[in-house]
Formats: structure tokens, C-alpha cells, sequence
């Protein structure tokens, strides 16, 4: 109706005539025409050809109307491409169709004889498929999480639509400043840039460039890595057909230059070019220079960061002297970029690769010259600048520019180095995400993907306090369901937040902690691998006169270095030795110390060798009385030495394995600032509700009544809103979350309706958030027959959630009645999820282990030289001597014995010497293929070589 009551006209419809159903049984089913477009004179004068589709009734219980105002844009043909949809049904589009056709068909004569029953089967079967196409957003959205028990669809169409406006190509810049418009002239654009890229111009001659590299050292592949590489395997035909998607380099390009081609393989040449990969692992070391940071296991990019930081920052400090100092920052251009053939011909000839890998192996990489830079020293004369400036032809600048992202002229300006970093993260947090995601989809989010984006930069560097809490402050506001015009309640501390979830938390981890951790990662390197250019050059640099472990920060070192020291404080606390010659740790005064520990000047420090006797593998007690106090003699006799060649070994002591890793420091650090050990007497509980076989936003909602976060009213009221905290759903108690889901006669209906029969008017005195505990300290919540009981709870809390937020905001009548068909049908809808999933893992579960069977069900073929091994030990009570024994036998059925009894600190060190003493029998019989088979893991680790070791 217009202004003055008038009703306007009704825009055409197609499809259904009834648009709204109550979904009832014949006899009392009804059907309605309630949903109507309308629209004024004017708009029918701008869309002529507009008319409103009714879609079929599926999941709602009212008719979808979609409003067409034109034709329908026509895309391109595009090629062929597997959707995930696809590994669930087929033929899941033509299905869709299918039984969009065959509801329409029903709903437009619903009063059939029959068609109430056979509606509810289709819709049934609509169901399946619109899970299917679930996964078909998800994939089309390129997001990397699955927020289950909901069909977050939506999520997944918005996502989809921003990807493709933002790449969506609307115009080119030319070079004469002017655009290119059309589809036509945009891709001729393309096309030519492309085929000028792809162009060799002005090569040198194979001969020139042999002349060039005769005289340098350059690595030579060995026969065995020859014999590696030349492994036959087949080559498809057209296997390298791909396509080449263009992905914009900026927020809004504008050139062809600010796109970047990206190869969409098929699926036959990404198995071609990963087993190169694998093979070239194997000789990548030999041919990688060790100025490299990537393609090499062990390295890393932010080794390079360290680097041109230090390198830096000597060049700006060289104000004296006839020497000055110069750095080139060469900007490659990657991917399909010009380049010489021919160079890299002779060059991998020149490494003696084989002919048909030089064909094989697709590299292309340039200098760009109008992005690179000259660094000069300030000491460098300003006829000598010009002077490179002519040679090089590079630009002249006076500060370090961006250099692997970053930009390393604002290391001396620390909040501004980190603001890209908080834009990037606040950018990600746009409104509409909180909006459409769910508690578990924002929390998915949050662990993912922004904790994982300023690492690049907390690896390297301290972040100032400050930053540190815009980021916890930007994270803490999206999980709390911030957006750009509403603040929400932060129910619970953020520490309490972070806290791990073994102890009530959810597990996030906090910013500053996290950058302590990693950057503890960078100090254990230096510590551990000697070798790494970075270790050399930190430790040339700043450790001439003191080692690195106690060598202080100074003033004119640069951030780097002063970060890499607050990282080493952690790695101390952690540092332990294992002793195999005994000469990394010293008795001094007493005590037992290592080598950092040593007080300077006091030359009376010994190494604990003298201690050992190696052929007996024991300690020498009776010396060691002399020398050590008490405490540290029971110390050390209780200490393993593994008494292998070579150095003593540093270990995290923390770990079993006595190996370091960032979130071993992360959790020590969290310890630290928690004051002590964590409260780890729930730990069961707590853990058995984050394996419940519910949608995980069940799980968050159970977690925030176990921690009293919920915002009832008596909350509000108590954190100072002026409200009435009289229960909306009762009007009589106070409304906390014990009232709402216990003694509210709305609750008490509720679950003296459900299949437990509970009468809660006896639980006076109980807890909700205990008695949740309690039923999962119980771990057989979590097997398959109970898992209906547990479920059915679980719904029951949500829904009397549900209606108490339904009657606070849209004044809905409670109906128990109602709400207990919703919970009965939503939980059976949950439960054949979670039996499809558990199908289909089953199924991948039997696909491995026949892949697998060799290995898991036995080794049915043995070739020559292969050899079956078993193994078993058991310890003799009493003392530190372990019984140990393997049998082997052979494809000829011959057979090798070995009986064993070894004293040794325990038992993992036992078993570790009979693999040893195994090995060493099979290979003088001439073993070179070994199948180990037990029924225990820890001789899969021990062969790996990850001994668990109580350091």
C-alpha cells in the first residue's frame, strides 16, 4: 500500500501458487497464499521484465520468492572442474533439479491423495542434497573450516560474492593512462602482456655462457643421485595442459602488471611434479646454497629477515672510514617472467642433472629493475654513488625499502612497523563475518586463521606491549560477537579465555606470549645448530666475548638481537644436556652446571666426564661424593647418559622426547604468568566435552554455562543494567542460569518430557554447570549407544536457550510441547549426520588399509634380501635389567634370532639398544628392506629415533 492506503499492483508470479504451509498431516493440513510482491507505477516504467519465481517448500515452512529484474548475466564457458560436492553424489545439481521439479509438482496440487506423504520424502531427500551443495559453497568460498551441525550456506554465498567482486576485471590501465573497457580489448591486453613475457630477447649463446660458469664452483649431482632422479615413471599425454588464473596483487589493480599468474594443474601433472618433488628432496642439500632459506627442511624464510635486518644495519652504521658498504635489493619477478632458456640449460648441465630433467624441470625467474634498489654506507663519497647509480642502473636510496614484505626502514619505529599487521587483522574482522558466523565458527576462525597471521613478524621481532593488546583486544572483540555498530559483553576474562581447555579455557592463545614462544625458537636455534648461517653471523657479531648464553643486550644492538635475547630467557628454562661424553657440563662448587650456568672467573669448574666410566656405562659414584653436595650427586646418578659418540645433546626438558617446539613454550610461558601448574583435577571433563558428538556450537554453549557466562538477567542486572531480572519465561524466580534450565516449570517440562524423565525439583541444591561435569566425567557419553542421551540434553539446554531468547526479543509464548518436537527432530537430523560422516570415515579408514595392507595386516610377499622383524621386552623386577628379543625371518624362510638382557636407565634406552644391535645383525646378513612388526608404538618411535626420555 502507498502512503495514502492505496494498494499498489502485484508483481507477476511464476511456480507455486500456495506459498506457505503448516506442515501437518492430511486431515489437518493447511495451505495459504501469504507471501505477495508488490510494487508502485514507477518501478514497473524501470523494469519492465520483472516478475517474483516461487521456489518449492523445503526446509522453511514458507515458499522462497526470488525477485528477477532482467535476463540473467551470461557467463563464459569455463573448463571442467572437480567440486567436493561431487565425492558425495555425482550427479548432486541434476538431483537438485530434479527434486525442486518433483515438490513443485506435489505442493501445486497439496490435497492429492498421498502427496503429504510423499512431499515429506522429497523434502527428505532435499535435505541430503542441500548438505551436498553446502560443501559446494564452502569450496567456492575458500574457506578452510566447516562450522557442523548448521548450514552456514550463507556464510559461504557472502564469502563466495566479495571473492568475486574483488576479482572481478571491470577495466585496464593502458600505457598512454587511458582504460580498456571492454571484455575484448581487456583480454587482448592480457595476451599481449603474456606473450611478451613469455619471450627470450637478446640470449646469450650457449658458448658465452659455458665460458661464464667454467671457472666457478658450482655442485655436481653424484651417480646415486643420478640413479635417484632417473627412476622410470609414465608421462601422460597433454599432462601439462593447466589454467592460468590471474589473482590481483592489490586492492584495486589497475595495470596487467598487478596481477599474479597462478597455474591450476591437473590432476595428473601435480602427481607427476610431487614425485620430483620427493626425489629432489633427497639431493636438494646437495645443491641449494646454504645462503638459501627455502626449498631445505630446517630453514626458514624469517632466517632472510634476520639476515638483511643485521646486514642493514652494519651498512647504516659505517659513517667512517675509506671502506664503505653497499647493498642490492633485486626484486624478482616469478612464475612466467622472461628468462633465459639457454642459462639455465647449460647450468643444470653444468650440475650434471640428467637430459630428461632439464626438460622436466620449469623455472623462471628475472631481475626486475624498476622495483630494485642500491643501499650505499653514508661514508660512500657522492662521486662513487653516481658512479654504481650509471653502472647498475638501479635506484639510489638513502634507507632500506620493503624487503620479503616488510618494510625494514620502520625497524626504529616499532608501532608503525606493526600497524600493517593490526590493519590486516581488523580488515579480516569485517562486520558481516561475526554477523553470519556462529560462537564455534568465530572461535574456528580466531584459532585458525587471525591467531596464525602476525606470526611472520612475532617470529622475529618483540612486539611492543601495546600492540600486543590491540591484536588480543581486536581478537577478544570478534569472538565476544563485536561489529561495527553494536559492542557485546565480555562474559569471562581474557585470561580465563586463554587459558588451555584441559583447564576450563578455550585455548587461545595470547599475543605476547605467543611472540615470546616464538621467538625462544629463534634462540633455540643459535643454541642447537651452530652450523646455520644465522647462528654464525648473530654469534660473530654480537658473542666475541661471551658465549650466547649469557651475553646481555647492549645498547645500539638492533631490535632483532634484543628480541632473540628475551626468546633465549625461555629456552634457558628449559635447557637440559644429554650426556653422552659428558663434556657440556660442569661440577663447580658443588653444584652440577652447565655451560651458561658457569660463574665467570672461577676457573675450578670440571667436566662431568671425568665422572663417567664408559666401558661399565655407569657413574663412578665414589668420586663424584667428593665433589658434588647431596642433592646434586642423587642428581646426577639419576641422570641418563646414553653414552653414544659425540657431543652431549641439548634437550628441552619439558618434553619426553627432549625436543623443542614453539608450543612447548608457549605452555611454559602460560604457566609462568598463571603463577604455577594449572588446576588439571576437571581435566577428564573438560576434555570428553570437546569430544561430544554435538555441532560445535553446542559445545561453546556448554562451555559458557559450565563457566557461568551466559547473559541472564540476574547477570545484567548485577554488572549494572537497569532491568527486571524476574524470569521472562515464568515471571516468578530470579532468572540465573541455574532457574532458567532447572526450576523454571518451562525446564522442568522439558525434561521431564525427554527420554531421561528427569525431575529436576530435586536437583535444589545442584548446579547446572556441575551436573554437566558430572555426566561427562563419565567417558562413556562419548560411545555410540549413549550418544542419543547425551545428545538429547545437550538439545534440551540449547532449546530452553532458544526460548527464553525467542520470549526476551519476539515476545513468543513458551510451548513445551512444540519445543520437544523440534528438539526430537533436530536431534535425529544431527544423529544421521554424525552417522554419514562416521560412514564415510570408515570407508576411508578401509581404503588406507588396503593401500596400507603390507604394513597393517601383515606382509604377505617378501622380496629378496627383505626381512621380517619382531620384537618384544619386559624388565626383570627389581633392578634396571630388561630381558629383550627379536626373530627375524626372510623371504626364504630362513630365520635369525637374538636373546638379550641389558641394563639400562629404562626402558626405552633398553629397547633402543636391541633395535641397534637388530640392525647391526640384519645388515652384516645383507638386509636392505625391513618390515618391524609389535603391537605397541613405541618401536615404531624408537626406530624414528624418538626416544622418550625423562631428561
Amino acid at each position: 500500500m502507498d502512503y495514502y492506503g492505496r494498494l499498489q499492483p502485484e508483481l507477476k508470479s511464476k511456480g507455486l501458487h500456495f506459498t506457505w504451509s503448516n506442515r501437518r498431516e492430511e486431515h489437518v493440513n493447511t495451505w495459504e497464499r501469504l507471501d505477495r510482491a508488490f510494487a508502485n507505477p514507477e518501478w514497473f516504467e524501470i523494469f519492465e521484465d520483472d516478475f517474483v519465481e516461487n521456489l518449492p517448500i523445503t526446509v522453511s515452512d514458507h515458499s522462497p520468492l526470488i525477485l528477477q529484474l532482467d535476463k540473467k548475466s551470461e557467463f563464459r564457458k569455463r573448463p571442467y572442474r572437480f567440486e567436493i560436492m561431487r565425492t558425495t553424489h555425482p550427479q548432486c545439481q541434476n538431483r537438485k533439479k530434479r527434486l525442486e521439479s518433483e515438490l513443485a509438482a506435489v505442493q501445486s496440487n497439496p490435497f492429492a491423495p498421498g502427496n503429504v506423504t510423499k512431499e515429506k520424502e522429497l523434502r527428505k531427500d532435499m535435505e541430503l542434497v542441500l548438505e551436498q551443495e553446502q560443501l559446494l559453497w564452502l569450496q567456492k568460498s575458500r574457506a578452510n573450516w566447516y562450522v557442523k551441525g548448521e548450514r552456514n550456506t550463507r556464510f559461504f554465498h557472502v564469502s563466495t560474492k566479495k571473492r568475486r567482486a574483488r576479482n572481478r576485471i571491470l577495466r585496464i590501465k593502458r600505457k598512454d593512462g587511458r582504460y580498456f573497457e571492454e571484455p575484448g580489448d581487456i583480454e587482448k591486453a592480457f595476451l599481449d602482456h603474456f606473450k611478451d613475457i613469455f619471450s627470450s630477447h637478446n640470449d646469450a649463446s650457449m658458448e658465452q655462457i659455458q665460458d661464464v660458469l667454467e671457472n666457478l664452483s658450482i655442485p655436481a649431482l653424484s651417480e646415486d643421485h643420478i640413479e635417484i632422479l632417473n627412476r622410470p615413471f609414465k608421462e601422460d599425454e597433454e599432462m601439462n595442459r593447466t589454467l592460468i588464473t590471474l589473482i590481483p596483487k592489490k586492492k584495486t589493480p589497475e595495470e596487467v602488471f598487478d596481477f599474479r599468474p597462478i597455474n591450476l594443474c591437473n590432476t595428473t601433472y601435480k602427481l607427476i611434479s610431487k614425485m620430483m618433488v620427493n626425489r629432489l628432496k633427497l639431493i636438494l642439500n646437495e645443491v641449494i646454497s646454504p645462503f638459501q632459506s627455502a626449498f631445505i627442511k630446517g630453514r626458514n624464510i624469517s632466517d632472510n629477515i634476520i639476515l638483511g635486518s643485521e646486514l642493514l644495519d652494519t651498512i647504516m652504521k659505517k659513517k667512517k672510514g675509506k671502506d664503505y658498504l653497499a647493498a642490492l635489493k633485486l626484486d624478482m619477478n616469478k612464475a612466467y617472467d622472461r628468462i633465459s632458456w639457454t642459462f639455465i640449460e647449460v647450468v643444470l648441465q653444468k650440475m650434471n642433472f640428467p637430459p630428461q630433467w632439464i626438460q622436466f624441470v620449469k623455472q623462471c625467474e628475472r631481475i626486475n629493475g624498476n622495483k630494485s634498489d642500491l643501499l650505499l654506507s653514508p661514508n660512500c663519497p657522492k662521486n662513487k654513488r653516481r658512479w654504481f647509480k650509471g653502472i647498475l642502473g638501479y635506484n639510489l636510496v638513502n634507507k632500506p625499502g620493503r624487503y620479503l614484505g616488510m618494510d625494514m626502514g620502520l625497524l626504529r619505529k616499532r608501532i608503525v612497523f606493526f600497524q600493517e599487521v593490526i590493519d590486516k587483522l581488523n580488515s579480516r574482522l569485517q562486520g558481516w563475518k561475526s554477523k553470519l558466523l556462529s560462537s564455534g565458527g568465530r572461535l574456528t576462525l580466531v584459532k585458525s586463521t587471525l591467531a596464525s597471521m602476525p606470526n611472520y613478524l612475532l617470529s622475529t621481532f618483540k612486539a611492543p606491549a601495546n600492540v600486543c593488546n590491540k591484536m588480543d583486544r581486536t581478537i577478544r572483540n570478534f569472538w565476544w560477537g563485536h561489529d561495527d555498530h553494536k559492542r557485546k559483553m565480555h562474559l569471562k576474562s581474557w585470561d580465563f579465555v586463554c587459558r588451555p581447555k584441559s583447564v576450563g579455557g578455550l585455548g587461545i592463545r595470547k599475543t605476547e606470549d605467543m611472540n615470546r614462544a616464538f621467538l625462544s625458537k629463534q634462540a633455540w636455534k643459535i643454541i642447537t645448530e651452530l652450523d646455520a648461517l644465522t647462528s654464525k653471523q648473530l654469534r660473530s657479531k654480537y658473542c666475541r666475548k661471551w658465549d650466547f648464553e649469557v651475553v646481555q643486550a647492549k645498547q645500539g644492538d638492533t631490535w632483532i638481537w634484543k628480541s632473540i635475547l628475551e626468546g633465549r630467557d625461555v629456552c634457558l628454562k628449559g635447557l637440559d644436556v644429554q650426556i653422552r661424553q659428558g663434556d657440556k657440563v660442569y661440577i663447580q662448587d658443588g653444584r652440577i652446571r652447565k655451560n651458561h650456568e658457569l660463574q665467570q672467573g672461577n676457573g675450578n669448574a670440571i667436566p662431568v666426564k671425568s665422572l663417567l666410566c664408559l666401558r661399565e656405562h655407569k657413574w663412578q659414584e665414589w668420586l663424584a661424593q667428593g665433589l658434588l653436595e647431596p642433592e646434586d650427586l642423587n642428581e646426577l646418578i639419576h641422570k641418563e647418559a646414553s653414552f653414544y659418540e659425540g657431543e652431549d645433546r641439548f634437550v628441552w626438558k619439558f618434553d619426553k622426547r627432549g625436543k623443542f617446539s614453539v608450543r612447548a613454550a608457549y605452555d611454559l610461558i602460560s604457566k609462568e604468568n598463571h603463577g604455577g601448574e594449572w588446576d588439571y583435577s576437571k581435566e577428564t571433563e573438560w576434555k570428553t566435552l570437546w569430544k561430544l558428538k554435538v555441532p560445535y556450537k553446542l559445545v561453546i554453549f556448554l562451555w559458557k554455562i559450565c563457566n557461568n557466562c551466559l547473559p541472564v538477567r540476574a547477570e545484567l542486572k548485577r554488572r549494572g543494567f537497569n532491568i527486571d531480572d524476574r524470569c521472562n519465561l515464568c515471571h516468578e524466580g530470579m532468572e540465573t542460569i541455574d532457574h532458567l534450565f532447572w526450576h523454571c516449570p518451562f525446564a522442568k517440562a522439558i525434561w521431564f518430557s525427554s527420554s531421561l524423565g528427569l525431575r529436576t525439583e530435586a536437583f535444589v541444591e545442584v548446579n547446572i554447570g556441575q551436573w554437566i561435569l558430572q555426566w561427562l566425567r563419565n567417558s562413556d557419553c562419548l560411545m555410540d549407544g549413549n550418544n542419543w542421551f547425551t545428545l538429547e540434553w545437550v538439545l534440551a539446554l540449547w532449546f530452553i536457550w532458544v526460548q527464553r531468547n525467542e520470549s526476551f526479543f519476539k515476545g513468543v509464548q513458551p510451548d513445551a510441547n512444540a519445543k520437544r518436537k523440534r528438539i526430537n527432530g533436530y536431534a535425529a537430523k544431527i544423529t544421521e549426520a554424525f552417522k554419514r560422516e562416521k560412514e564415510t570415515q570408515q570407508k576411508e579408514r578401509r581404503s588406507e588399509t588396503h593401500r596400507g595392507n603390507d604394513i597393517i595386516q601383515g606382509v604377505p610377499f617378501l622380496g629378496e634380501n627383505h626381512w621380517l622383524i619382531f620384537w618384544e621386552i619386559d624388565k626383570k623386577p627389581g633392578n634396571n635389567w630388561f630381558g629383550t628379543s627379536m626373530i627375524a625371518r626372510n623371504y626364504q624362510g630362513e630365520t635369525m634370532v637374538i636373546a638379550k638382557s641389558f641394563k639400562a636407565a629404562n626402558k626405552s634406552v633398553a629397547r633402543l639398544l636391541l633395535v641397534r644391535l637388530s640392525l647391526k645383525r640384519l645388515n652384516e646378513a645383507g638386509a636392505n628392506v625391513l618390515w618391524c612388526r609389535s603391537n605397541r608404538n613405541n618401536w615404531k618411535a624408537a626406530v624414528q629415533g624418538l626416544t622418550f626420555v625423562n631428561w
